[in-house]
């Protein structure tokens, strides 16, 4: 058997941790693999996750919740996750995603007599609720992704921390890298370990997408950082050879005739957020690990 962990890194996620576990509950297994446990590392939240993880019934103890003492980030909770789990493959999950019926099933079937396997990646999906300016913002940026996606296949661009599945020889004790994302930091490690990465498009979650200005610019805010001395962490080769984007000029007109609105709004929000991203880093010299919250996302 084929034993699975599910890793959730955790902060503040009242609003959807049992929607989640329930979620998690309904799903199935391809033959031959096992839930092992349902890891939930939570970074000090101060809100009613523990208790509704603590209490949440019907799968037979498999959660566990591990609280931290002090808040340090996402990156340090999934490296905890990858040092204590003993399964063959983790999976992780962001804490305000909804799954579709079949997706562990989906990311985890790959792994089936695929020893050289080391990195699957799913396919999330954002959720407009209100049709604000901010959400639109948020949508065209995942409309721009989608088509890098579709023209290269299998690269970085694939990969997103809200849902991948990782085997044993790569997440084992594994380090991500400082000031980068976690999903570009699973790719390159994926990579430098020589294992294979493939993209799962059946496997599809759901997420909000910022309703108000100010939560779009904490995330833009959050995903800046991974910019930031890109050449000098990766190196220049590294970042010529993964981040080139095949067919770029397509995939921007084709994504600007699809939604020339929401483009307008994407490209203010995106000028805004750089600049005050350079505000930010000229006051505080750096931009710390633990992020703000963005409420309106859960």
């Amino acid at each position: 058997m084929i034993a699975v962990d599910i890793g959730i890194p955790v902060y503040n996620e009242e609003k959807n941790i049992e929607n989640l576990l329930e979620d998690i509950r309904l799903q199935t297994l391809p033959t031959g693999f096992k839930l092992n446990k349902i890891l939930v590392i939570s970074d000090r939240s101060t809100d009613k996750t523990h208790e509704l993880v603590s209490n949440f019934p019907n799968l037979n103890k498999k959660v566990k919740l591990i609280i931290k003492n002090i808040r340090t980030g996402k990156r340090k909770s999934l490296e905890l996750l990858f040092r204590i789990s003993s399964a063959d493959v983790m999976v992780l999950f962001d804490g305000d995603i909804r799954l579709e019926k079949d997706t562990l099933y989906n990311l985890t079937r790959k792994f089936a007599n695929n020893k050289n396997l080391g990195l699957v990646a799913g396919n999330p999906i954002p959720v407009m609720k209100y049709n604000t300016i901010g959400e639109k913002a948020s949508y065209f940026s995942w409309v721009l992704i989608s088509n890098i996606k579709r023209y290269n296949s299998n690269s970085i661009y694939c990969v997103h921390g809200r849902i991948v599945a990782m085997s044993r020889k790569l997440f084992k004790n594994l380090k991500l890298l400082r000031d980068q994302g976690d999903d570009q930091s699973l790719y390159i490690k994926c990579k430098q370990k020589k294992l294979k990465m493939v993209y799962s498009d059946k496997s599809k979650v759901y997420y909000n997408i910022p309703i108000y200005f100010s939560d779009y610019l904490k995330q833009r805010l959050r995903f800046r950082t991974t910019i930031r001395q890109k050449s000098q962490i990766l190196g220049k080769y590294i970042v010529k050879r993964e981040f080139t984007i095949k067919n770029k000029f397509r995939i921007v007109v084709n994504s600007i005739i699809s939604h020339p609105l929401y483009f307008l709004y994407w490209l203010f929000f995106y000028l805004f957020s750089n600049l005050l991203y350079i505000f930010l880093l000229i006051k505080n010299n750096r931009v710390t690990e633990t992020w703000e919250i963005s409420q309106s996302t859960k």
